[in-house]
């Protein structure tokens, strides 16, 4: 599998990740056997995250924009949510065998979890996909925005390419064994497994109610939609729609601003304000006219 640029995709995070796996967890005193599945673990899901953070960022590539174009990415999508649950899976059982000896070495790793040294990486700075928005990119290829918008999609690949980022910077910061606390390392690890098969695979990659699907279920509906022809002036009028409901002051209406069009709930958390909302759909309307005269020219 094909890996991506990190300095690139991730925004700063520096290659040669890969290298710091084995010093990270060469704890003398754990056995070879356990390291060497915790290695081998944790270099599985960084390739599988640097692979998701590379899809999006080179999507649609070179070639003329298609709804083939588009297919790919969703078999690629589909690829990688059904081989994550393993990968997921095959982390937590590899991190436990390590803790668990780590455990019964040193008894008083699990004291006080709140300690600032609880986990071995800095801080930070999140994740976004930058270039254009991938409702506009899907737009493109011959989705229909108002589909893309409506489904979970853009929640889930922000929410998933945030994990997926928060793991390459956590290994890409990994010290050799030995050089941050010991609780830092069995923190960390124990945060890496939780996050992957406590939250990304049961939140994110199946279906956390039949209102919340995830992403296999959501790829799948996008998907179908592709096939019915999706006229821009359609996406166009939806849109002007959406502004002209925030313009007369009912932004809590379901089809409004909200999760569903820019992928989330803004970085702290929280819905963006109604003036933040008017200037986002206003900057839709104005991508979506400018992307429908560069059709008919």
């Amino acid at each position: 599998m094909p890996t991506g640029d990190a300095r690139t995709v991730m925004g700063g995070v520096p290659p040669g990740w890969e290298t710091r796996i084995y010093p990270g967890v060469q704890i003398a005193r754990v056995s070879l056997a356990a390291r060497a599945a915790l290695a081998s673990a944790l270099g599985e899901a960084g390739v599988e995250a640097e692979y998701f953070l590379a899809l999006l960022a080179v999507f649609p590539g070179p070639e003329q924009p298609a709804p083939e174009v588009a297919e790919r990415l969703y078999d690629a999508l589909e690829a990688w949510a059904a081989r994550m649950p393993m990968v997921a899976s095959s982390l937590e059982v590899a991190t436990q065998g390590y803790l668990g000896e780590l455990d019964a070495l040193y008894a008083d790793l699990r004291d006080d979890p709140t300690r600032e040294d609880s986990v071995w990486w800095g801080e930070f700075s999140g994740y976004s996909l930058t270039g254009e928005p991938l409702a506009l990119r899907l737009r493109r290829c011959g989705q229909s925005y108002r589909a893309v918008a409506e489904s979970r999609l853009l929640a889930l690949v922000e929410g998933i390419g945030e994990q997926m980022a928060l793991l390459l910077h956590a290994l890409a910061s990994l010290p050799p064994a030995g050089v941050a606390p010991l609780r830092s390392l069995y923190g960390g690890l124990s945060e890496l497994a939780l996050e992957l098969q406590g939250d990304l695979v049961p939140r994110r990659i199946r279906d956390l109610s039949p209102d919340y699907p995830g992403l296999a279920t959501t790829v799948s509906r996008l998907r179908a939609a592709l096939a019915t022809p999706a006229p821009i002036e359609a996406d166009i009028a939806w849109a002007r729609e959406q502004l002209a409901e925030l313009k007369d002051g009912h932004p809590e209406r379901p089809r409004g601003f909200g999760a569903r069009l820019f992928g989330a709930f803004g970085r702290k958390g929280r819905p963006p304000s109604g003036d933040t909302a008017r200037r986002e759909w206003e900057s839709v309307v104005a991508s979506l006219v400018r992307l429908q005269g560069a059709r008919t020219r």
